[in-house]
């Protein structure tokens, strides 16, 4: 090999590694005979030093890193929503009750659903002052989103008349009703750049498919129309596309599709005009997180492994690799 390629081969390889120096990968993993025991793991982005963060079992759900990377959102085991810093330390109990978290963009702010008995609604907790706010009043407020202003927030509600994607902000003043009337909307995600918003419609006949329209709720697009087509079981919804999840720079869409009768990963750019499937196992392959670059994205996979792939499709590769069942996957920026 001439030394032209030796240093070629030398920055390529430094290059890779690099390109994961500053992330790592937060997840839930069960490594013991009982199986409601999870635990929050680590890893790096290699799959490499792995280790439990916390000794206390959460549930078997999502987990949320802030987009500043040092603290995680959980839900422990009857204990409800609590916080704690990236290294495992300053366990912080947010509220009994409280689900469905998501942090503000500075990191600061928790928004999340508290319940109380069939009635729901949406709360803030401000770490600055450590204060809880209730910002809903109609006992019937899910799945808040942030706008990267980290003043304003999208969610879905439902009434005796209406049922869709609405936007307010945090003071609980200038609610929006952004979703077409004539359906209902739930599970809405604000891009990163804060001009769009992708939901997911409710649709028992035809199964959930993605949508997103403008924060004005103008230039209204339907991104996916496929549904599975081996559903057998008229006592459930036929199943479709969702868990939208936007990349970096707010040009695509990742999500899980069932057209296959089986989840698959898949992207879609804004418009709807470009679909790749990512992922064509016979297995369920669910939960995709984008890297902080875009390049990038892990997933978790009935192998009950943590898998990591390029933004393509291509590289699929096991990071996990261990006997116990692993999922729900997150970036931890450095």
């Amino acid at each position: 090999m001439t030394n032209k390629n030796i240093l070629f081969t030398a920055f390529f390889l430094i290059s890779y590694l690099l390109s994961f120096a500053q992330d790592e990968i937060a997840f839930i993993s069960n490594r013991n005979n009982d199986p409601d025991a999870w635990l929050i793991y680590k890893m790096d982005a290699e799959g490499k030093n792995q280790r439990q963060l916390l000794d206390d079992i959460v549930t078997c759900g999502p987990i949320l890193g802030t987009p500043t990377g040092d603290k995680i959102a959980f839900i422990l085991v009857k204990q409800g929503l609590h916080t704690i810093n990236k290294d495992g330390s300053n366990l912080k109990r947010i509220s009994k009750t409280g689900e469905s978290p998501t942090w503000s963009y500075d990191g600061q702010k928790l928004l999340y659903v508290e319940r109380d008995g069939k009635e729901s609604d949406i709360y803030l907790y401000d770490f600055a002052i450590g204060k809880r706010i209730k910002i809903t009043n109609d006992g019937h407020s899910h799945s808040p989103s942030w706008f990267p202003d980290n003043n304003k927030f999208a969610f879905y509600s439902e009434s005796n008349d209406t049922c869709g994607i609405k936007t307010m902000t945090i003071d609980g003043k200038n609610k929006k009703h952004i979703s077409p009337p004539e359906q209902c909307y739930y599970n809405p995600q604000v891009s990163p750049q804060g001009d769009k918003i992708a939901f997911v419609s409710l649709d028992w006949k035809k199964g959930p498919q993605l949508f997103v329209t403008d924060t004005s709720g103008n230039n209204f697009i339907q991104l996916t129309r496929s549904f599975n087509i081996r559903h057998r079981d008229p006592g459930f919804s036929v199943e479709g596309n969702c868990d939208p999840v936007w990349s970096p720079d707010g040009s695509k869409i990742a999500y899980v599709t069932w057209e296959d009768g089986n989840p698959d990963i898949c992207t879609i750019t804004a418009d709807g005009q470009d679909k790749q499937k990512l992922t064509k196992d016979t297995s369920r392959d669910e939960d995709p997180s984008w890297s902080y670059d875009g390049k990038y994205i892990i997933y978790s996979s009935a192998l009950h492994q943590i898998f990591r792939m390029k933004a393509d499709g291509t590289e699929k590769t096991n990071l996990s690799n261990y006997r116990g069942d692993q999922g729900q996957p997150i970036w931890i920026k450095n």
